[in-house]
């Protein structure tokens, strides 16, 4: 997002729109948003109610069937605006509308993926059909993000929220990969406040994102190398 300058009315008429609780995102945000391009005079590029609807995330990440709809906070944000960017130039949706097939599914991120990209040459001498990372057949599907600094983001497709929202789990090259945010309003929001664009309210996100971890704790713990003994001997050659 680029830094937006606002007057005094602007800075009002944002404050006064106050954010009491995540579900109240899709209509808050279409009114702060809106006032942030008109002081930009931006363009927007809206996709259609129609193609929102047919988008389906994968539940699963290691090719078990299973799909949910996109969360409201990602329709508010489509319906808005595809070319919305929260943080640094890239748009926040562009990684997951790259993955979106033919038949409006959105494809997700495999970690071996994202491990052989972030340890360059260091699985070089593995199968690919070595698994890398934890392989159980339920673990959430990770659906690619902008990304918000130096860490790659995820939506973390485990168990949502009671408003539909799923957490936001972020990727370093400890490696780690973990829940850092409750779900993609506490994403935006979090850049809002990076840039200096006042978020009235009373939403506790620092609570929201202990639940969501606290809701999804089967998984966080397995999020780790696989335990074969081929990899198993690789990584000793790391350490």
């Amino acid at each position: 997002m680029e830094p937006v300058k606002l007057g005094k009315r602007d800075v009002a008429f944002i404050e006064s729109l106050k954010l009491e609780h995540p579900r109240d995102f899709p209509g808050w945000f279409a009114q702060v948003a809106g006032r942030l391009y008109e002081c930009a005079r931006r363009r927007r590029d809206p996709m259609p109610q129609k193609e929102i609807d047919h988008l389906r995330l994968p539940r699963y990440r290691n090719g078990r069937a299973g799909e949910v709809p996109l969360p409201p906070s990602l329709r508010a944000i489509l319906a808005f605006d595809r070319g919305f960017v929260a943080w640094g130039n890239e748009p926040l949706c562009a990684p997951l509308l790259a993955q979106v097939t033919n038949d409006r599914r959105v494809l997700g991120v495999a970690m071996e993926t994202v491990l052989r990209d972030a340890f360059p040459g260091m699985f070089q001498g593995l199968s690919p059909r070595v698994p890398i990372w934890a392989a159980h057949p339920e673990m959430p599907a990770l659906v690619e993000l902008a990304r918000g600094g130096d860490q790659r983001q995820f939506l973390y497709i485990a168990n949502p929220d009671p408003d539909g929202e799923f957490p936001v789990a972020s990727f370093d090259t400890e490696p780690a990969l973990w829940i850092t945010r409750a779900s993609v309003v506490h994403y935006v929001v979090e850049a809002l406040h990076h840039h200096g664009v006042p978020v009235a309210g009373s939403v506790d996100f620092r609570q929201l994102a202990a639940d969501a971890r606290n809701r999804n704790s089967r998984w966080e713990p397995k999020e780790w190398w696989d335990n074969n003994l081929q990899l198993q001997q690789l990584l000793r050659r790391y350490t």
